[in-house]
């Protein structure tokens, strides 16, 4: 039942032929059809359907390329000034590992589910949408009170200089600081859950490359120059420590600028940004939310726990294996560009349908994400082991990132290790938006231990450690994937047998097949552009400004511009042509393209493209996705969120809110 009993009593005083006996609305029904009279579909990111989400990838792609751009160009800056020394990203890690397990139990009733919950219940309940939102804010304020007072008695009083700890005493207490009032994620989530793709997309440009950039450098320059001077390790600590405290400003920063994203959103629901914070909670909402949390946590204590034993035993046997996380890290953030089509969200997307009962719409959903992950992973697999070790190694040759220059080595690692990261979070997506908490607790929990136990297996039985740098540089990102690939596999098979049906060999063609052959030409020509393109133009460059970097990082930049758009304007072309795309998907595919925001300069030239190939390529339509019965239960949704709407705002103006 979508409401509560009071208000269903409402309603049904109101209009007695709305609601049906199990609480539904009955869309045909003559008070439905007087709501629903002049209503017509909507668009952009208010129409319901895959269009929505991709569109919201789309419009990021702007933002994305900018900030690849912006990285690139300061990327000596970045790790040769403000980062000069790998040991900092570590001190700044173990700081927080020391309570790692408290405070993911803290954080137990508002795991995960604002998404999911937001989703739902927009739909099915704007009213009830609200007292969700209201129990995530008080929840993580009061929480955050308690864990701030008594991490920092801790921290102060009982860690005292015999327990070999001084010298993250204060990293961790500006850790924990960040723990009030700790609601910057809820706002974005809610945005997500709510599916405001393009104010996500330009939060996130802001927030990532421009207000969280910019604090960071300054503080960490702040730590170097002047903490670093009265500082035990000096420059280092002071960085850590500088770059702490940015992250307590940019954390504040963050949030006034998510709920400034946030309110225009809730404004045109009717609802203003103040009925969010007012602690007035329905039993119901936090009842699921506990439950919820609960089940869905479990996993990451677990995680949290076995985090904390696997990096003592790293630590013990590797000394050097925070310096080794961290250029791991450095190469991860490269291969995560594979995982882009993954980061189509669809978190609030699923859960809005499925639990409204569209069943036929999630097993699209399910379908359009493989579809677009397979093609993007493809192409951008491609690029990376075609352009990305040398870019890496060119870049790391440059200035004082030399002490970076191991982290290119764990580029190919790191690739292989996410080829199985994303189909496992869309699993999980739809594991959770089902209500369905506790078997994705059961398909994490197994991957946790077995991979405990090949790491245990790895460093005290094998003693791979032992054996050299390479092996390490493997080890370290390789030792997730075969308990991620376990998992990945058991997730997929639940969702289809019990939740909805998942379409492979209707999709198989478009998502695993079609992507192949532009791919490999795709390696083909950045193999050929970096072997006879990319030494005249470094020279070139080298020779006008007389100095070897300046021509290493300006080809660097060129090189990777040309990646990007060669990619775009080769790829989705190709793939036509090889029969990736039917009527229907070419249509969200152009949907999506006209609510791209800033990315409609691309993305408009390359439509146009795409579009002329498709009616040229025999193999157009011959492998198309099912999708009428989905394009039903989209229609449907709709339908009943208009009414939904109309509904709450009744049920408001009788509270006198």
């Amino acid at each position: 039942m979508d409401f509560s009993s009071a208000d269903l009593a409402r309603i049904k005083a109101a209009h007695p032929d709305l609601v049906q006996a199990d609480g539904n609305i009955d869309l045909e029904s003559p008070t439905a059809r007087s709501f629903l009279d002049g209503w017509q579909i909507p668009k952009a990111f208010d129409k319901i359907g895959y269009a929505r989400p991709l569109g919201g990838f789309f419009y990021e792609f702007f933002y994305g390329i900018v900030g690849m751009v912006i990285s690139v160009a300061l990327f000596d800056v970045y790790l040769g000034v403000i980062y000069p020394w790998p040991e900092i990203a570590g001190y700044t890690g173990i700081s927080g590992i020391m309570f790692m397990l408290i405070r993911a139990a803290f954080n137990i009733p508002t795991e995960w589910g604002i998404d999911r919950f937001v989703g739902e219940w927009r739909v099915k309940n704007p009213k009830k949408m609200v007292f969700f939102l209201r129990w995530y804010i008080w929840y993580q304020m009061l929480t955050g009170l308690v864990l701030v007072t008594w991490f920092s008695w801790f921290i102060l009083m009982a860690l005292t200089a015999d327990s070999k700890m001084e010298f993250v005493k204060w990293l961790m207490l500006l850790t924990i600081v960040r723990e009030y009032p700790a609601f910057s994620g809820i706002f974005i989530s809610t945005l997500r859950g709510l599916q405001a793709y393009g104010r996500e997309a330009t939060y996130n440009f802001l927030s990532m490359y421009i207000t969280s950039k910019a604090i960071e450098f300054s503080f960490a320059l702040w730590g170097q120059f002047f903490l670093g001077a009265f500082l035990p390790l000096g420059g280092i600590m002071g960085i850590a420590i500088g770059a702490a405290i940015g992250s307590i400003v940019t954390d504040l920063v963050n949030e006034i600028l998510g709920l400034f994203f946030l309110r225009g959103v809730l404004k045109k629901m009717g609802i203003g940004i103040k009925e969010i914070f007012i602690p007035r909670f329905e039993w119901d909402a936090v009842k699921t939310s506990m439950k919820f949390g609960i089940i869905v946590s479990v996993p990451g204590l677990i995680g949290s726990f076995f985090g904390t034993i696997t990096t003592l035993w790293w630590y013990w046997g590797v000394p050097a294996y925070l310096t080794f996380t961290r250029l791991s890290g450095i190469a991860d953030e490269f291969a995560n560009i594979m995982k882009t089509g993954g980061g189509i969200n669809i978190r609030g997307t699923l859960s809005e349908a499925y639990n409204s009962g569209k069943k036929a719409l999630s097993s699209y959903y399910l379908a359009m994400q493989w579809k677009f992950y397979s093609m993007f992973a493809f192409a951008l697999g491609a690029l990376i082991l075609a352009f990305m070790p040398f870019i890496l190694t060119t870049l790391f040759s440059v200035g004082s990132v030399a002490n970076y220059a191991l982290a290119a080595a764990f580029v190919v690692p790191n690739i292989i290790a996410t080829t199985a990261e994303e189909p496992i979070n869309t699993g999980e997506n739809m594991l959770l938006g089902a209500n369905k908490p506790h078997v994705n607790t059961l398909f994490r929990v197994m991957a946790d231990v077995l991979g405990l136990f090949l790491m245990y297996m790895a460093l005290f039985v094998f003693k791979i450690q032992e054996m050299g740098t390479t092996y390490i540089i493997w080890l370290i990102p390789m030792l997730p994937f075969l308990p991620n690939l376990v998992r990945g596999i058991s997730s997929w098979l639940y969702i289809g047998k019990k939740l909805c049906p998942v379409q492979w060999r209707k999709f198989a063609w478009q998502s695993f097949i079609a992507p192949i052959v532009p791919s490999i030409v795709y390696a083909l020509v950045g193999m050929l552009w970096l072997t006879y393109v990319f030494p005249p133009i470094e020279n070139g460059f080298a020779g006008i400004f007389n100095d070897v970097e300046v021509g290493m990082i300006a080809a660097a930049c060129i090189t990777v511009l040309f990646a990007i758009f060669f990619g775009l304007f080769f790829t989705f072309p190709a793939y036509s042509m090889c029969g990736g795309w039917d009527d229907n998907t070419i249509a969200i595919f152009k949907e999506a393209v006209e609510i791209s925001g800033p990315s409609k300069v691309f993305f408009s030239p390359i439509l146009k493209v795409t579009l002329f190939v498709c009616k040229i390529s025999p193999l157009h339509g011959k492998f198309p996705i099912p999708h009428e019965q989905a394009a039903r239960e989209a229609l449907e949704l709709m339908k009943m969120r208009h009414i939904k709407d109309i509904l709450a705002k009744e049920l408001r103006a009788i509270d006198g809110k």
